[in-house]
């Protein structure tokens, strides 16, 4: 018998050795171009506009959210900010989201917005604080019709109609106490 390396032996160690040269080979390439991947500049940027440090209770503020593709390919974005968006923007272009601030409860409230496209993230927060102030008769009124102040007695007419017509109580259960609000709101406004 011979105890020396078989030619099959020497074969099999030579492919076998050949494998994992390629395999380290590839990993190596791969961690290269994950670092190139991390050195890209993110070509996404958002920014929230319109958006006061603080707004009154119950009070409508129209605020978006702007998202600009500052690369130079167009992109497919996600965007997620209360309801979620996916639009296609083409370079140096932006699209503008509306955003619903909650003035609903007095105190201090956040927004949150994330971008996404690829493998680029963009999360933008801002805080926001909500006063009570004390709101007259007459305003609550306005409210109530949806009008905004200096509304002239044509224009607080027609509030009342359009109301009358969504709130009837011939038009379902329910509205009758919403008739009545718009009623006496409708009163005391043609009164004063």
């Amino acid at each position: 018998m011979n105890a020396g390396i078989s030619p099959l032996d020497s074969f099999l160690f030579f492919y076998i050795f050949f494998l994992v040269l390629v395999i380290f080979l590839l990993y190596g390439l791969w961690e290269v171009h994950q670092a190139y991947l991390r050195t890209l500049p993110n070509p996404l940027s958002a920014v929230l506009l319109g958006i006061p440090e603080s707004a009154n209770l119950f009070e409508d503020v129209p605020a978006v959210l702007r998202v600009k593709n500052c690369g130079k390919t167009p992109l497919k974005i996600r965007v997620i900010c209360g309801n979620s968006w996916i639009f296609s923007l083409k370079p140096e272009h932006h699209q503008d989201i509306p955003v619903k601030l909650d003035t609903m409860y007095a105190g201090r409230h956040e927004i949150k917005a994330s971008a996404y496209c690829k493998r680029w993230e963009i999360h933008v927060f801002y805080w926001y604080h909500v006063y009570q102030r004390i709101v007259s008769q007459k305003e609550k009124c306005l409210k109530i019709l949806g009008l905004k102040p200096g509304a002239t007695r044509k224009e607080i007419r027609r509030a009342r109609n359009r109301l009358a017509k969504q709130y009837h109580p011939d038009l379902g259960e329910g509205h009758e106490e919403k008739m009545k609000e718009i009623n006496e709101a409708y009163r005391q406004l043609m009164a004063s």
